[in-house]
């Protein structure tokens, strides 16, 4: 499973992280993947994607067949700017996601 994380002084509003399945690892996203997209893209038939809580603003499209999980207060804000998120396959599971705008 890939967690992912905003952190900033200690707050959940900066940047990824991705956290390892025991949870005692952090490594910054920029160091495995750039944006919420690219982890998209990275992942493969049956992830699990857990994202943590925080707002995550664009455009989002699912090509795989994963879950996409949010812990509390997740948001997917598309900026009033097209879609949120684009579902690509038909296995794909969002749960647990306010999706907005």
């Amino acid at each position: 499973m890939m967690k992912l994380a905003t952190l900033k002084n200690n707050t959940r509003d900066g940047q990824l992280v991705v956290v390892n399945r025991d949870l005692d690892k952090a490594v910054a996203v920029s160091d495995v993947v750039t944006t919420l997209q690219a982890a998209l893209d990275n992942s493969a038939d049956g992830d699990v994607l857990l994202l943590s809580s925080g707002r995550y603003l664009g455009n989002f499209i699912i090509n795989h067949a994963i879950t996409l999980q949010g812990e509390a207060n997740v948001i997917i804000d598309a900026q009033g700017d097209g879609h949120a998120l684009l579902l690509q396959n038909s296995h794909i599971t969002i749960d647990n996601l306010h999706i907005e705008n």
